[in-house]
């Protein structure tokens, strides 16, 4: 074929691009599309619609029904790959001789199939992913998702030599690149993707933002050790926690607190208004998995970034943010009034960049793999 083209495999729908890994996937996308490479998108859909305009990042996009059954739980494959596995799928790839660059372990069901033996094919890391799960079943108070999560992580764990058969890992870190060129030599760093639109210029409001997916059990324990901090060291600012599906536990908690406005499921215009108007946007993890990217986004768009050394693990971005350990910390820092300068906003920005510029990082990319552009 005379056009270059490549094939992507979304673990889930990438529109709107509201959380670290479809947002991450949504710029890449689009980054290749940009470079003038035909662009045809696989989706995996389990709740985010298929009513999407995707032409600014694809040229042909195709759904899947994501198959979460009872029985894909006792599968010897992790349920998160052995519930996004399509023959419907298989056929589509098998047309054409493109790339195929599936997005996350979670749809890499492919390279155990002889058939793409000879296919290019690549896998972009989102984290070491059996860690991640461990992490979880650490986070939850449910004994289910924590029976559910533990197991996950062993077959995860012993699933993941089936990366040695791709052609190429793209990694986003480098952590995980260190750990997965243990696993198959073709790794080499891709960082993460950001939009870097003109920012609106908003007048700076008294409160510090948390925002997350709150139905993420890790986001949530961030959040409650947020809420213990705040009450413990009597922090007078006020608190807006801003996110997706909060749980009616965790709504109920939040009423008990004063000083805390919950902003349930807010539209990506309100979330960013958020994050510009905030003195204060507050990121919190107790998992250094990935490079986070509400962090970059809230150099990027925000003021003031106070995290905790998990936030920035393996990244160079500490050097833009204020760093806290513990409670008290955190209230000396957020007490502490700091004249924030546009000329060290200005910096950050041009850093972030040159560091996390979609576009200049997938051609950079393309050129150590060896595909022309």
């Amino acid at each position: 074929m005379s056009r270059k083209g490549i094939h992507i495999i979304s673990l889930d729908v990438p529109f709107p691009p509201d959380y670290g890994g479809v947002i991450d996937i949504y710029f890449r996308a689009k980054a290749l599309k940009d470079l003038g490479i035909y662009v045809i998108l696989h989706c995996f859909e389990y709740g985010r619609g298929t009513y999407h305009d995707f032409q600014e990042i694809a040229d042909e996009i195709h759904y899947y029904k994501r198959k979460k059954s009872l029985w894909s739980n006792f599968k010897k494959e992790p349920f998160i790959v052995a519930t996004r596995n399509s023959e419907v799928l298989v056929n589509r790839l098998l047309e054409d001789e493109f790339p195929i660059l599936m997005e996350g372990l979670h749809t890499t069901s492919i390279l155990a199939d002889n058939r793409f033996e000879h296919r290019q094919k690549w896998v972009r890391i989102h984290n070491v992913e059996w860690q991640y799960y461990e992490a979880l079943a650490y986070s939850t108070s449910s004994p289910l998702k924590k029976t559910f999560f533990k197991k996950e992580s062993k077959k995860l764990k012993k699933y993941e030599k089936i990366l040695a058969k791709a052609d190429q890992l793209l990694c986003l870190n480098e952590q995980d690149l260190a750990y997965y060129a243990a696993i198959n030599s073709n790794s080499i760093y891709w960082a993460v993707g950001c939009d870097f639109k003109e920012l609106k210029h908003e007048k700076i409001e008294n409160f510090a933002l948390f925002h997350g997916n709150l139905s993420v059990s890790e986001n949530e324990r961030a959040l409650r050790w947020i809420i213990e901090s705040w009450d413990s060291t009597q922090i007078q600012m006020q608190l807006i926690v801003a996110g997706k599906n909060p749980s009616k536990s965790l709504q109920n908690e939040l009423k008990k607190h004063p000083f805390i406005s919950l902003k349930s499921n807010p539209s990506s215009e309100e979330m960013d208004q958020l994050i510009r108007t905030a003195e204060i946007n507050l990121l919190i993890t107790f998992q250094s998995t990935g490079v986070k990217l509400k962090l970059i986004n809230s150099l990027n768009q925000g003021n003031r970034c106070v995290v905790n050394p998990l936030m920035i693990e393996g990244t160079d971005l500490g050097q833009f943010c204020e760093i806290i350990d513990d409670a008290e910390d955190l209230n000396k820092t957020i007490s502490t009034k700091v004249a924030f300068l546009e000329e060290e906003k200005s910096k950050r920005i041009d850093y972030l960049k040159m560091h996390f510029e979609a576009v200049s990082q997938a051609r950079k990319v393309l050129e150590k793999i060896g595909f022309e552009i």
